[in-house]
This record gives C-alpha cells, structure tokens and sequence, in this order.
C-alpha cells in the first residue's frame, strides 16, 4: 500500500509541475504578446502581429516552436518577414531560446526575455518601418524545391 502511495504522489507531483509550467508559459506569452502588440499601436496600425506554430516550414528558425511574424495589413501576399522564434524549456519554461535569422539568445526570467525582445524591435526597426512604408518583397525564404 505504501508503494501504491508513492507512485500516486509521484504522479502528482508530476501533473502538478507540469500544470505550473503550462502556467508560465501562458504568462510568458502574455508579456510577449503586450511588447510585440505594441508595434502595431505605434504604427497606426499598418502592421499586424502573427503567433504562429512553427512547424518547421523555416529553416532558419528550427529549434523555435513559435514564430513572431510581421506583415502589412490587408496585403494579400506574404510581404513581412518573421521577427523571431522562441521555445519554452520543457522542464520549468525558463530559459526560453529566442531565435533571429543570424542568432540565438537564451532569456533566463521575464526581464532578460523582455529586454532582449526590445534589443531585436531595435535591429530590425528600419525594416519593420520599410514594411509600414511599402511591403517588402523577399524571396530568399519562399521554398524553390523541384
């Protein structure tokens, strides 16, 4: 019987951390959502925000489960460009790969993750004022496989 209990408080615990980790990340996302959204209010609104699920469509971006993509409003193609991928840690969300094109950083607490989110808004705010301006055209990332 006392191993009958063992398992079930093993068990337990298990459920129990990963509902606290699924928590996290719900927050997380919330702060990722509030700073990113915030490029759409800047810009009157001629960009729009996308959370994507990454699945694996974009090699440059493979070890990122979502995708954080940029595009102009009611533009029927796909003239934006993805802004940067991120993935939880499995084991207590923290710390969060945050993947660009050309680099990858790892936020260890909501802080770093926010400040290096800014740090990215920062790189590519020509590019991003390009696109409010007139789309951009980039097909370096549309799939050409025969």
């Amino acid at each position: 019987m006392n191993d009958e209990n063992n398992f079930f408080e093993k068990i337990k615990a298990s459920l129990d951390r990963a509902s606290s980790i699924i928590d996290i990340k719900k927050q997380i996302e919330n702060k990722i959502s509030i700073v990113i959204e915030k490029l759409e209010m800047i810009t009157n609104n001629k960009i729009k925000i996308l959370f994507k699920d990454n699945h694996h469509y974009c090699p440059k971006f493979i070890n990122s489960e979502r995708l954080i993509y940029i595009d102009k409003v009611n533009v029927s193609d796909e003239s934006g460009f993805i802004l940067f991928g991120y993935s939880f840690s499995k084991i207590n969300g923290f710390p969060i790969e945050i993947e660009t094109e050309i680099e990858s950083f790892h936020a260890k607490d909501i802080d770093d993750l926010l400040h290096i989110i800014v740090n990215i808004i920062d790189r590519e705010s020509i590019r991003i004022m390009e696109l409010v301006h007139h789309p951009l055209k980039d097909n370096s990332s549309k799939n050409n496989d025969i």
